[in-house]
């Protein structure tokens, strides 16, 4: 369930995509693909079996070869958003846990979909998927859906995001935004995952990365401290010194650098969110900076 407080907190997001020019109405937007459409996009070459009708004659006529105007095409903007349910998110070293956060990630983004009458689906995933919502553009069913996918029992296990990409491979039938919000401590090697790219290329994919700061550091201090993987329930104790606390910083800033080449590599937009701070704020600068 949505807490009241949280619903009234939430600011709006002016939901665009990259793969868009201009809105042509209300709550309809136009993707990058190419086809027939009214955005202007680019001139090129006349090739054979081309429209003839898409000749500009004007710039023919300055540069002495046939040139074509391509469009891009119209296409209605579906928001699915792939939300981890797994343990990892209940992470919390400063109030607010990472799945809070995220709850208020979702609903914003929701709530921003909602008035712009862009339809919204779902997908919890652990390492499996647990709930799947097709996009639907009615207010009430995308609430109480969202309300369903945090009610979801989650199984202990790890975090894995193959079997989301492949379900959303298989079940999107048009260009959509997708946006993944997770930790994205997976036990996956990303950038050799074909299946990510794919998702890259066919739609427009915003990876929402959600981190806790103690997760960046060790404490300070000598001796040994104990830690407990949420998700796999095993437990371990590390000794506390300097060279140490280097060395995990050092990792972790490496882990951090890794995912971004991935990101870009496949055609994917990163937004670090910290769980602790304010996550409203960097998702209406992103999607403001996208238009």
């Amino acid at each position: 369930m949505i807490p009241d407080d949280l619903v009234h907190e939430l600011r709006y997001i002016d939901i665009g995509t990259s793969r868009r020019i201009r809105s042509l109405r209300p709550g309809a937007y136009t993707s990058r693909l190419k086809g027939d459409g009214l955005d202007f996009d680019r001139h090129r070459h006349y090739e054979v079996g081309d429209d003839v009708r898409r000749i500009d004659w004007n710039v023919t006529a300055r540069v002495g070869q046939p040139f074509v105007r391509q469009m891009y095409a119209e296409r209605e903007l579906d928001l699915v958003m792939a939300i981890d349910l797994s343990r990892s998110m209940n992470m919390a070293s400063d109030g607010r846990s990472k799945r809070e956060a995220q709850r208020r990630v979702t609903a914003s983004l929701l709530f921003s979909a909602l008035s712009d009458r862009i339809s919204t689906g779902f997908v919890g995933f652990t390492d499996r998927v647990l709930r799947w919502v097709p996009p639907t553009a009615h207010a009430r069913r995308a609430w109480a859906a969202l309300s369903e996918l945090y009610a979801v029992e989650v199984p202990p296990g790890p975090t894995l995001l193959g079997p989301a990409i492949v379900h959303l491979l298989r079940s999107l039938k048009r260009t959509s935004l997708v946006v993944i919000i997770s930790d994205f401590l997976v036990r996956e090697n990303l950038s050799s995952t074909s299946e990510l790219a794919t998702l890259g290329g066919r739609h427009d994919v915003v990876a929402v990365i959600l981190s806790d700061k103690i997760e960046g550091r060790l404490p300070a201090g000598s001796g040994f401290v104990r830690v407990r993987d949420l998700e796999s329930g095993v437990e371990r104790a590390i000794r506390l010194n300097d060279e140490v606390r280097a060395q995990y910083a050092a990792t972790v800033e490496r882990q951090r650098e890794e995912l971004v080449r991935c990101c870009y590599r496949v055609g994917i937009e990163p937004l670090f969110v910290d769980a602790a701070g304010d996550v409203v704020t960097p998702l209406v600068g992103a999607f403001a900076r996208r238009r």
